[in-house]
This record gives structure tokens, sequence and C-alpha cells, in this order.
């Protein structure tokens, strides 16, 4: 199957082209993202410049909210309206007392009728509502759970200003505290609706403030009537009539803390803290803004610049793939023309390049590796013929060097079995010899037991025969005395009798007594006489044995000395028998690798034949690539020597000039002798 190739070219225009998208992508990423940092830079400007402009217009709120409490809480008829006890009754006078003021006070201020004027008493006890009528809630109501500013105020007698929460919402007020003297009564509040000031902000057309007030505060704000929750936030009103759903609760969140800026789609919010008169978070105010225009025209441009992009690119492109058709791959389709007929055996072949580039370099680097090959395959294709003639010889040789290290390797196996055979009785013979010299050691020792008991024996009789001495020498002294005793007896007369009987009586037993010591006597002497010969005998034994057990000591060492000998001779034909076997495998492998080579030689032989070295074939290449005369170097004749010479030229260039002519290899075989056998 043809192996498909794919164009230089290709392989470096493509990671171009890859690295230039890659490169407009990133930019386009990069533009996207330096727009969007713009705009939420521009969207926080506009975020802070909000809540600047509220906070401003707060104060201003408060400021006048403080100015008209602190008017009213000097207002003639105030003190007296405290000094009532009956607070019905107070509050009936107050409103007779203030209604005219207050509503001259409206007409005269640019304010009109939005401010409110609410009197409390101490601590935090609902007094007199200006806008509500007797009877609808107008006082008297506690206030403790929920108006911390009053407690505040009647507390410390400090005024406070500033948004808290209501019933309506967020309210902007102003409390002050109200004296008698130096005697405290209460206080009073001008408040004003935060939704009225959020209503008559100035914002663009694209722009939008929505309030959002905590959950836990809307208990307080009993006339909200909404139910639209952001997490911990519900909505409380914004200036436009626009939706709040994209407006999410991590946003609102974010925002409690500080200014919080954010875009989502084409809206960019910012949030940031509302703020009551303690300083207190009470609720957030999010400032929203249509982005659609800008986002529009940062896409227009963006877009442009990626057109723009695309085109130098595709510019840059086609002038790259201009340029290298023309400087690389022309010229390297030629020398690929050339290579593809010396892949088909052709080396007749000339490249004719006047260029003085790195290509023309490998243009004629690559003519004289053509030559060069020529002359190398010549004599190759020579020396593979010798070679197979060579390796016939070989073969030959190993052959009948195998037959012969096998046949001595079977000697060496029947003579290593003999001696084997002759190691076992020698070792027989030995363990045999070892084991007498044993039995005899121990009879010996038995023997010498034996003559120890004799002499023992000798020594006891000859004790014996002195106690029979002396029992013999008593026996006389006993028959002495007997005679003694039966003259002493005579000489008494008839009172002697009896003791003469008794004297006679000893006299017999002194007789016998000798008989039988004379008679042990003589047997002592005798089995005397008997022990020592028997020592003599015993004694005379046991030298023998002495003897004979050194001779047999004598005979089982020479047995081990022979076996040694025998061991080493044996080991030594083992070795021999190694060495025989090695050769024959050898010699065995000799005679394989010398068919190998042969075969290696006939295939040495069919592979240079592949090529055509000879001057009378021609290519036909491009009108560049000439056909050449065979390489003068292929025509040497036998017997000569290669030589290799390298030159460099004065353009550096290495140029490799050989003279081969063709040697073939020979071998002289001859006869071969064991020493020359054994080297091997």
């Amino acid at each position: 199957m043809k192996q498909k190739y794919s164009k230089i070219i290709t392989k470096f225009a493509l990671p171009m082209f890859v690295f230039f998208i890659i490169s407009i992508l990133i930019s386009a990423v990069g533009l996207h993202r330096n727009s969007l940092n713009r705009l939420e830079k521009d969207m926080k400007i506009c975020g802070e410049n909000a809540m600047v402009h509220i906070n401003q217009i707060i104060d201003s709120y408060a400021d006048e909210a403080f100015y008209i409490a602190t008017n009213f809480s000097s207002q003639k008829g105030v003190n007296e309206a405290y000094e009532i006890e009956d607070d019905a009754e107070g509050r009936f006078f107050l409103k007779e007392t203030l209604t005219e003021p207050i509503k001259n006070f409206k007409q005269s201020s640019k304010l009109g009728d939005k401010f409110k004027i609410h009197f409390h008493k101490a601590p935090a006890m609902s007094f007199w509502r200006s806008w509500r009528k007797k009877g609808d809630g107008d006082g008297g109501d506690d206030l403790t759970e929920f108006r911390k500013t009053v407690l505040l105020v009647n507390k410390t007698f400090e005024p406070v200003k500033g948004i808290e929460v209501g019933k309506p919402g967020f309210v902007i007020r102003g409390i002050v505290p109200i004296f008698n003297g130096a005697e405290h009564l209460g206080s009073v509040e001008s408040m004003f609706s935060f939704n009225d000031m959020i209503k008559k902000t100035v914002f663009e057309e694209n722009e939008n403030i929505t309030i959002f007030m905590n959950n836990e505060k809307v208990k307080f704000a009993s006339f909200i009537n909404t139910d639209i929750k952001k997490g911990d936030f519900t909505f409380i009103m914004q200036k436009r009539e626009k939706g709040i759903k994209n407006i999410k609760a991590e946003y609102l969140k974010k925002g409690e803390n500080g200014i919080y800026t954010v875009i989502e789609g084409e809206t960019g919010y910012s949030i940031f803290p509302i703020h009551n008169a303690l300083g207190k978070t009470v609720g957030v105010a999010c400032y929203s803004k249509d982005l659609s225009v800008e986002t529009n025209e940062a896409k227009k441009i963006r877009n442009k610049l990626i057109g723009g992009m695309l085109i130098l690119v595709i510019i840059i492109m086609s002038f790259f793939l201009l340029l290298s058709n023309i400087v690389f791959t022309k010229p390297i389709n030629k020398l690929v023309k050339a290579l593809d007929e010396v892949s088909k055996g052709n080396l007749n072949v000339k490249i004719n390049s006047k260029r003085k580039d790195e290509i023309g370099k490998l243009a004629d680097i690559l003519d004289m590796t053509f030559e060069k090959m020529r002359g190398i395959l010549g004599s190759i294709k020579l020396a593979a013929d010798n070679l197979g003639d060579a390796s016939e010889h070989i073969n030959a040789s190993a052959q009948g060097v195998s037959q012969g290290a096998s046949e001595q390797a079977a000697s060496v196996e029947e003579v290593s079995a003999s001696m084997e055979e002759m190691t076992a009785n020698i070792e027989q013979n030995m363990h045999n010899s070892q084991q007498t010299e044993k039995n005899v050691l121990q009879a010996a020792a038995s023997v010498h037991k034996g003559s120890r008991s004799v002499r023992q024996t000798a020594v006891i009789m000859q004790r014996i025969a002195e106690k029979i001495g002396i029992i013999n020498e008593i026996t006389k002294q006993t028959n002495i005395l007997a005679l003694n005793a039966s003259v002493e007896a005579a000489s008494a007369g008839e009172f002697g009798k009896g003791f003469s009987v008794i004297a006679k009586e000893i006299r017999m037993l002194a007789e016998y007594s000798r008989d039988s010591a004379i008679e042990i006597e003589e047997s002592v002497v005798s089995g005397t006489e008997l022990s020592e010969r028997a020592d003599k005998q015993l004694t005379s034994i046991v030298k023998q044995m002495e003897e004979t057990s050194e001779l047999i000591k004598q005979i089982a060492t020479a047995s081990t000395e022979q076996n040694n000998g025998v061991e080493q001779i044996t080991n030594g034909i083992q070795q021999l028998n190694n060495i025989t076997q090695q050769n024959a495998a050898v010699s065995e492998e000799m005679a394989t690798n010398s068919e190998e080579l042969a075969a290696q030689a006939e295939l040495l032989r069919n592979s240079t034949g592949y090529f055509v070295i000879d001057k009378n074939k021609e290519s036909e290449i491009t009108p560049e690539i000439k056909k050449t005369e065979e390489p003068e170097s292929t025509k040497k004749t036998e017997n000569t020597e290669t030589e290799t010479q390298i030159k460099e030229d004065e353009k550096g260039i290495h140029t490799i000039s050989e003279n081969i002519e063709p040697a073939g290899i020979k071998y002289e075989l001859g006869e071969v002798s064991d020493d020359d056998f054994e080297r091997f």
C-alpha cells in the first residue's frame, strides 16, 4: 500500500494559520474583557455618583426636617400643651395652637405640604400627629418597640436626623428635644417621604433606582404592600417601572457592606447600602443602567478589529505560501524526484543546481553521495562474491571440526563413566577400612580393660594368700593351745575331762582349718600363676592389635589419598568433557554461522543487484537532472586497495573522493594443528 505524504508547506502553513486564529481569538477575548472592564469602571463611577447624589438629597431633606423640628419645638403654646395633665386635652390644645402656624409655614416654604410634624412625650409616647384627624390615631400610642431614635433623643437630649424605618417604608426624619427652661418635656420630629424624594431624583431615561429593605424591618413598614423578596431583602419601590427579576439576591448581599458593581447582559448594576440615622444598614439601593448602546458600540469596534486582523492574516498567509513555493517547494520537489530515482535503484543521476544557499549545498552533497555510492556498491558486490566463496570453505571445515569434536566428546564421556565407577569402589574400600579400624580400636580397648582386670585379680589372689598364711599361723597357735589344754586337763584329773574333750575338738577344728587353708593356698597360687600367664597373653594380643590398627590406619590413609587423586582425575576428565562439549557446540555454531554468512552474502548480492551502476543505463528525470556515466572507480580491477580522502574546499564544503579498486576477500584454509585448536 502506497503511503500518503503531506507537503512541507502545509505543515508550516497550517500551524501558522492556527496560531494566527488563536491569536485573533485571544485578542477578541482580551478586547471583550477590556470592554467589560471599561464598562464596569464606568458603571462603578455612575453608581458612586448615584450614591453621592442620593446621600446629598437625604442629607438635604434631613437638614430641612431638623430645621422644621427645631422651629416647631419653640412655637408658642407647645410648653402649655405639655403642661396639661390630660393628654387628650393637651393634644387638642396643641392642635388648635399649631394648625394655623403649620399651614402658614407650608405656604411660605418651598417644601409645600410634603413634611409632617409629630410630637412625643418621654420616653417614646406619641403625643400629637399633625396630619391625622382626632380619633384617627393622632396620638397616644406607644412607640417604644420600633422608634429607637425617639428613645435616644429623650434619653440623651441630643437631636437626631436621617433615615428611619416607618410605616410607609423609609422616612427622612429630624428629631429634636423640647425643653421648658431646664425641664425636659419630650421631643418633636419633622419627616419627609423617602419615596417622594426618590421619585424627584434626576436620572437619565436609561437609568433607574430600586430600593430594598431588610426583611426584619418590613414588619415595621405596615403600609408597604409587596411580596417581592430577594434573599434577605424585600422590594420597596423604584423610580421607573422596570423589571427587577434580573437583580439577584447575591448582588444585594454583596452591596450591603459597600458599593458593588456588576454587569448582567446589557444591564449594569451598582448596589450600595442605606444607613439609618443611627448608622446601621437597613436596606440597599440598586442603581441600574441600560448599557445596550455601549455594548453594541463595543461589539462593533471588536468586530471591526477582528475583521481587519483576519484580512491581514489572509494577506500574510497568501504571501507566505507564494514565497515558500518559489523558495522551497519547487527546488525540494526536484531533489525529491532525484532521490525517487535513486530509491528505484538508478544511481546514474546528476543534479545540476546553480543555487548558492542551503538547498544548493544539499544538491551538491547529494551529487557527491550518488557518485560515492556507485563506487561503494561496486566494491560491495565484489566483496559479497568473495564472502560467499569463503563461507563455503568455512562451512566445510566447521563440519569436519564438529564431527571430530562430537567423537572426542563421546570417548571422554565413556572414560568419565569408568572413572566414576572406580571412584565409587575406592570410596567403598576407604569406608570399610575406616570401619575396620574403628572395630579393632574398640577390641583393643576391651582387651586393655580385660588385662587390667586380670592384674587386679592376681593382686587380690596375693592378698588372699597372705590372709590364708595368717589363718594357717592362727591354726598352728590354736593347735598348740589345744595341746596345752589337754595336758592341763590330764593333770586335773576327773575335773579336767570335759575340758579335755573340748580341747580335742578344738584341735580337730584347727587341723581341719589348717588342711583347708593349705588347699586354698594351693588354689590361690595356681590362680595367681594363671592370672600372670593370662596377663602376659593379653598384653601380647593388645600389642598385635595396636600394630593391626596402625596398618589399617595406613590403609585408610592410602585409600583417602587414592580417592582424592581419583577425584582430581575425574574433575579433570569432567572439565575436559565440558570443554569438548563446548568445542562441539562452538563448531556446530560456527557451521551454522558459516551457513548464515553464505545466506547473508547471497542476500547482499541480491540487494546490491537492485541498483543500476552500469554507465550504459540512463535515467529520465527532469531537464535539470542529467544522466552521467558510471564513475571511474567502478572500472577498477581486483587486488587493489581502497583509498579515501576527505578534503575541505575553500567554501567549507567537504568533498569525498575515492579511488575504489574492488578488493576480494580470500581465505587460505590449510591443515589445522591441535595447538591452533587449543588457542581457538
